[in-house]
Formats: C-alpha cells, structure tokens, sequence
C-alpha cells in the first residue's frame, strides 16, 4: 500500500510461499497511487484469495502457482497479465471499482474457472492456445471475452440463433423469442417437427425467397406443424413483387396462426400453401391471428 500520491509500491515473488487470508492484498481507498505485483515462481496461497486488486496497479504472473479457496486472483480495478504459471480456483474479474483489464496469453487453468462482470469496460481476452472455459452466457471471440446474444429459449435454454433453437425442439415444445430476428435474405426451415414459436412481443422479419419455410421430412415421414402465439410479426419486408413469402407452407404441414401474431408480406405472400406432391395436404388454420399481404393466402 503505498502512502502517498503518486507512489508506487512493488512485490515480486521469485519463490518460496506467501500465504494468508488474503496472501497479497491492497487498499480499494488509495486511488492515486498503484502498485507492482509479480509472481514468476514460489506460491502465493490464500486461505480465502491468493491476490486481492482493489488498487490501480499492475499483476503479472509469469510462473509458480496462485491459489485461494474463494478467489485465486479477484481482479477490481487494474491491469492483470498472465504469461505463465497455475492458477488453481476462481479468476473474479468484476472490476466493481474501476474498469479491469486481464489478459491471459499462458499458463495452466486446469483447475481455474472464470467469473467476469461487464460493468466499467472490464476487458477479459486470452490466446487460442490457452484452454480456459468462458463463464455462463458469455464466450471467446477472437480471444475476447464477449457476452453471448441470445434470441430465442426452450425451458430455460437458451439460443443465439433461432435456427439453433429450432434444430434442438422436440415435438410439442415451445420456442419463445428473446428479441427480435432478421434472417436477411435467408430462410429458417422447419422440417418436420411439431412446435410452437412464441413470439413474445417480438419480430421475425427477412427479405428474401422466404422467411419461414414448414415442410415434411420425406425422409423419416413426418409432417411439419407450426404454431404462432403472442404477440409479434412474422414477416417478408422485401421490395420485390410476388415471389416472397413470409411462411411457406409445404407438402403434409400445417400452420396456425393465434390470436395477437401476425404473418405479413406488403409485396409479396403473407402465407403460401403448397402441397408439392400428389396426394399430399397442407393447411392453414387462423384462430384469431392476422394474415394479410398483397396476396394473404395463396
């Protein structure tokens, strides 16, 4: 802790054992001063955190090992680098004093987790090589700890694209939206499966062929059933007259339309329905919804 502004205090550990409550701690109250921490070999072992950064300040581990039963390394404000070494318990990055940043280019994490915050521009990345899992609800893009994107769930699981969710659904489930999906030019198919997509006060929207496309699966001979409830749009927002679809209905599938959603195309078809094969039937079913378009059913 060094009394005064402007001062720096340093600690470097080059082997043996520092161990306590806290093994290596600072004061979160001296804001205008910093300090070194470096541990290139020895153990810094902490009853309930190995090394506690409250401080402006620098952590370098380049070797030994850091430990603690709560904590191995609570990082709240301040720099961390981690070129080497084991860490064995929690990384904390929650940075709750000041933005935190922790870079981890090596070093062993076989028994570390991580638990990150993404208040104050805390910043976690790490190198390819380094096999260190992401925390819940977040993953590594190209080496940055990044917060993932959910929009779509099934029984509290949740998906970061509705494709996904759909490809996970068993028959009878429900998929609620978490926000709102554009598919661009693409396409989500649903093949044979029965499920219901609840809207939830959100849109699905697209610009291309079609938005949502029902079908059997020939293959296993099993009919396509979609289901929309709550409140919410399912719609074909192209430009281009006639071809574009909002919901394509297949051969032997079935849509159903609820009360408070939606299906619309203002150029093209709002829902299209297309047996594609002898003897085969599909359907459309409004139970208080709203279908519309410059061709709502065809």
């Amino acid at each position: 802790a060094p009394m005064g502004a402007g001062r720096v205090s340093k600690l470097t550990v080059n082997g043996g054992t520092v161990t306590g409550r806290y093994a290596v701690s600072g004061s979160g109250q001296l804001t205008d001063t910093s300090t070194v921490i470096t541990v290139n070999s020895g153990a810094v072992i902490g009853t309930e955190v190995g090394i506690y950064h409250p401080q402006p300040g620098t952590v370098t581990v380049n070797g030994g090992t850091v430990s603690g039963v709560e904590a191995a390394l609570a990082m709240r404000r301040g720099t961390a680098s981690i070129t080497g070494g084991t860490i064995v318990g929690l990384i904390d990055v929650v940075g709750d004093y000041d933005a935190t940043n922790v870079a981890i280019t090596g070093g062993d994490f076989t028994n570390a987790t991580l638990q990150y915050a993404d208040g104050n521009g805390n910043v976690v990345t790490k190198a390819d090589a380094v096999e260190l899992t992401a925390p819940a609800d977040y993953k590594w893009v190209n080496g940055v700890l990044t917060a993932c994107e959910y929009v779509a769930e099934i029984n509290g699981v949740k998906f970061e694209s509705l494709a996904d969710a759909i490809a996970a659904a068993q028959d009878g489930e429900t998929i609620t939206l978490l926000a709102d999906i554009n598919v661009g030019t693409g396409c989500v198919l649903i093949r044979g499966k029965k499920i219901t997509i609840d809207l939830n006060d959100h849109n699905i929207t697209g610009t291309g062929y079609r938005v949502l496309f029902v079908d059997l699966l020939a293959s296993q001979n099993k009919d396509g059933k979609l289901t929309l409830v709550g409140n919410g749009t399912v719609e074909n927002t192209g430009t281009t007259s006639g071809n574009s679809y909002a919901v394509y209905v297949g051969g032997n599938s079935e849509l159903v339309v609820e009360t408070g959603a939606t299906v619309k195309s203002a150029n093209g078809y709002a829902v299209f329905v297309a047996p594609m094969g002898a003897g085969r039937v599909s359907k459309l079913t409004v139970n208080g919804g709203t279908v519309t378009g410059r061709y709502a059913v065809s």
